[in-house]
């Protein structure tokens, strides 16, 4: 999803299994003009962000298959990664993750 007064530049991932929380998430930047797009499974993150390059990217850790830590090794040198979870503290580095931590946020529909 792309909006077509994108004024910002910035161009922003959001990634999560929950529907929801995508298309929210991703509705907020829109409207607050960064170009946004989203994917749905840690397959689909890294593909998307391959093709679109985000600045930013919202990834939920806990996605079944393919989870966010695995995402966010893979792409830890593209983007910046912002880590959406609903388990345990809302702020928590990322263990595991090779060149450094990663911010984290509780997810908005789980918060």
């Amino acid at each position: 999803m792309t909006a077509p007064g994108v004024r910002s530049g910035l161009r922003v991932l959001v990634v999560d299994d929950d529907v929801d929380t995508v298309e929210t998430t991703s509705l907020l930047f829109l409207m607050s003009g960064y170009d946004a797009q989203t994917a749905f499974s840690g397959s689909e993150a890294i593909e998307r962000a391959r093709a679109f390059k985000p600045h930013l990217i919202l990834l939920d850790i806990g996605m079944p298959k393919m989870n966010g830590y695995a995402v966010a090794r893979e792409l830890r040198r593209s983007a910046s990664v912002l880590r959406m979870s609903s388990m345990g503290p809302a702020l928590k580095p990322m263990a595991g993750v090779p060149g450094g931590t990663l911010s984290s946020r509780a997810s908005p529909s789980r918060a």
